[in-house]
């Protein structure tokens, strides 16, 4: 009966104690996994947008040198030599630039190589990035169908009486290009990489597979080219359950062992209470009050001058 009446006061104080706890240990932890996760969300949309600006400045440059030429008076005379000239003229200034065409609508191709080779043919079918340029005009955009190459390739158009009439297009190994040759990904935090149109990857640096569809997106302006994202939410998992929920598990098991001696305690007292009055009763015997109980607790205390005067009545009768 003792025993019985102390493990459950024990077990009383614990539950009341570490239920409220819990829950708050719960919440707590689910708040800053939601914290952390939208924090370093913004974080990765800054870094991308950041890296989005300088793609489009690169785009932006590279496109604008082309159109100089697309737009230059030795083009518009459509004399091949002209055209040569330039062509050479212009990769000894961007030496990032290692070929040029001059790709007409009707599929002839002049092509000028850095070393001054010069390929003349026509195309019986223009493949699909020769008529993407051509229906775009400025644009940039990504091809590994040249000699066996990556090239980034950027393209502005000619116009002749006020329609199209061929295409520039400068092509740039990837290799000369940093984006490509350094690692932009944010660490395990997130993947970072860039698709085109047709989902191929220029810039795919993951040890899995990709995500069927990506957190982050962000289109590259006067490209064919979108900058993405996936957030890599398992990281912060870890991270979160390695470190948080084990110090929350430690401060549990803390306050459990700092809970268990104040609840024996009060356990202890409780027991003592009904020691008393348990043998206050088989006993006809005066209640000592050696309980804290009896003097801290109004109704125990009143209890206890009730069964006292209780007693001496009986004694005396």
């Amino acid at each position: 009966m003792k025993r019985s009446i102390r493990f459950f006061v024990i077990m009383l104080i614990m539950i009341s104690s570490l239920v409220p706890l819990l829950v708050f240990a719960l919440l707590f932890f689910n708040n800053t996994f939601s914290f952390f996760i939208a924090s370093d969300r913004r974080n990765i949309e800054s870094v991308l947008e950041k890296e989005r600006k300088y793609i489009e400045r690169f785009v932006e440059v590279n496109i604008k040198d082309v159109k100089l030429v697309a737009t230059s008076d030795n083009v518009k005379t459509l004399k091949k030599e002209e055209i040569i000239d330039v062509f050479i003229r212009v990769m000894k200034v961007r030496d990032d630039f290692e070929k040029m065409k001059f790709i007409k609508t009707n599929g002839e191709v002049l092509e000028v190589s850095r070393e001054g080779k010069v390929r003349e043919y026509k195309k019986t079918h223009l493949d699909y990035f020769d008529k993407y340029a051509l229906e775009h005009g400025d644009i940039a955009f990504y091809t590994n169908e040249e000699d066996s190459k990556q090239y980034l390739c950027f393209s502005s158009n000619f116009i002749k009486d006020g329609e199209v009439f061929a295409t520039c297009i400068a092509y740039m190994p990837t290799d000369t290009v940093d984006f490509f040759t350094d690692n932009i990904n944010l660490d395990a935090i997130a993947e970072i990489y860039i698709t085109d149109s047709r989902d191929k990857f220029l810039i795919k640096k993951m040890d899995e597979d990709l995500q069927e569809s990506a957190d982050i997106t962000l289109p590259i302006k006067n490209s064919d080219w979108t900058l993405v994202a996936n957030v890599n939410n398992r990281y912060f998992k870890d991270i979160l359950y390695k470190n948080i929920l084990f110090k929350t598990f430690i401060f549990l098991i803390f306050i459990i062992f700092s809970i268990i001696p104040i609840a024996n305690y009060i356990a202890i007292q409780v027991q003592e209470a009904f020691r008393e009055v348990l043998d206050a009763i088989e006993n006809k015997q005066k209640i000592e009050g050696k309980s804290i109980f009896f003097d801290k607790i109004y109704e125990l205390r009143k209890l206890k001058v009730n069964i006292n005067k209780f007693i001496v009545y009986i004694r005396k009768n």
